[in-house]
């Protein structure tokens, strides 16, 4: 490695680094402003509650109870969303005795706000890195990366090794999980095609709770351990990973695993001319990717919609679980010129029974089970108006429903199935400096 960068110098790391001659280190800058512009023709949505009800044997709240319906949210959406942010990343690289070292940070300021409405605003007080109650917030938050490398080992708030390389083509994100966390990490490859990585994480970034049905023990360590196997085959890379997550529990005491697993592929081939015999430069891909959970549905990247777990009265916990799906192309029509094509879809089970002697229902046993499930379609199209310059837009469509069966002494009574679907437009830019 050595005699390689004595040839070749910072070009090593790749194009754009330059050479500090007083630390010896390779350096490297890019600065980028983006902006988005989001209209979204949601007039309702989902919304969950837990509860907990009192025993015959105990006054105290105790019984899990998960109840969903609709509600309407179009004051919140008749007008137009905005965003606009930097992302700053430097990194810096250098040969030592002990293998490369790499050094990476990346800030992300955005700020939120919209238009169109009379309490909207450019800017609001509220955004991912600061809020007028807790301040600024490194992380999550400002801080979207920061990590340094040494040979295999690396060490600092990286992306998970869990997750694939991204949640699809299209500018928004799919139904896929991608996190980036606090984690220290160790990458063995046994030949140049394959990878093998274990990291220990931070867990609390992939709990989902509400603070009544699951409600994570604050006082407790979080710490999640995850494997990965990566092997490239030709066009193709293939991608397999495994996550083991504590969950404590504040309600029950207990402590249980619960676990999440991931397969993915992604192949690059010819862009296909359907419109003419001329055979095109540009390479196209294609993304697949599914996982699976139980009490760690973190791992799946759903929305808020779902919990881990439910504790029980008698300090027991029955695990949720759910599954994702993603597909994703991205086309060129012609060098600079692209459109991404996603669809994603996940599913997630909630469910909870037991011999409770409910106060106001003269039963000995009673449960819940509710299934939520959601499907989202996005089709964009990108143009590269220069080197410093790519302008979008996006059309996305998404269904969502909740379905509960509550049983009473053995006797099902199903809840009504609230289904809703709605659209959004999203107009973006981003700019390299």
């Amino acid at each position: 490695m050595r005699r390689a960068f004595d040839k070749v110098g910072c070009s090593l790391y790749g194009e754009g680094f330059a050479l500090n001659e007083e630390t010896g280190l390779c350096f490297k800058v890019d600065v980028f402003a983006y902006g988005f512009v989001t209209k979204d023709f949601a007039d309702e949505d989902l919304r969950f509650e837990g509860q907990r009800l009192p025993t015959t044997e105990s006054p105290a709240p105790t019984v899990p109870l998960l109840l969903y319906h609709k509600e309407g949210v179009r004051k919140e959406t008749e007008g137009l969303g905005t965003s606009f942010g930097l992302a700053i990343n430097l990194t810096v690289g250098r040969i030592t005795d002990y293998g490369p070292f790499v050094g990476y940070l990346s800030l992300q300021p955005t700020v939120e706000g919209g238009l169109g409405s009379d309490e909207d605003s450019l800017f609001d007080d509220t955004s991912a890195f600061y809020t007028a109650e807790d301040g600024l917030k490194f992380y999550p938050g400002l801080v979207r990366q920061a990590w340094i490398r040494l040979g295999a080992l690396q060490m600092g708030i990286q992306p998970s090794k869990f997750d694939y390389f991204r949640q699809g083509y299209s500018a928004l994100p799919g139904y896929a999980s991608y996190d980036e966390t606090a984690a220290v990490s160790y990458v063995f490859r046994p030949d140049e095609d394959t990878s093998l990585s274990f990291a220990i994480e931070d867990g609390e970034r992939r709990n989902m709770a509400d603070g009544v049905l699951a409600d994570y023990e604050e006082s407790k360590v979080a710490l999640d351990y995850v494997a990965l196997v990566r092997r490239r085959w030709k066009n193709t890379l293939l991608h397999a990973s495994a996550a083991l997550h504590p969950i404590h529990d504040d309600f029950t005491g207990e402590t249980v695993n619960g676990y999440a697993a991931s397969l993915g592929s992604e192949i690059a081939f010819r862009s296909p001319s359907w419109f003419s015999e001329e055979k095109k430069s540009t390479i196209d891909r294609f993304m697949i990717g599914a996982a699976y959970a139980e009490g760690a549905l973190g791992y799946l990247g759903i929305p808020g919609m779902a919990v881990d777990y439910i504790g029980r009265p008698d300090g027991s916990i029955d695990k949720s679980r759910g599954a994702s799906l993603l597909l994703s192309y991205e086309h060129f029509w012609k060098p600079g010129l692209k459109s991404p094509l996603t669809l994603s879809a996940f599913t997630a089970e909630m469910a909870s029974s037991g011999p409770w002697n409910l106060v106001d229902c003269q039963c000995s046993e009673f449960g819940f089970d509710v299934d939520v499930e959601g499907v989202l379609l996005e089709v964009g199209l990108q143009k590269q108006i220069s080197a410093k310059l790519v302008i979008g837009g996006e059309a996305t469509y998404t269904w969502s429903s909740a379905k509960g069966t509550y049983s009473f002494d053995g006797l099902d009574a199903d809840g009504d199935k609230e289904d809703v679907s709605f659209g959004q437009l999203y107009l973006f830019g981003a700019y390299r400096f």
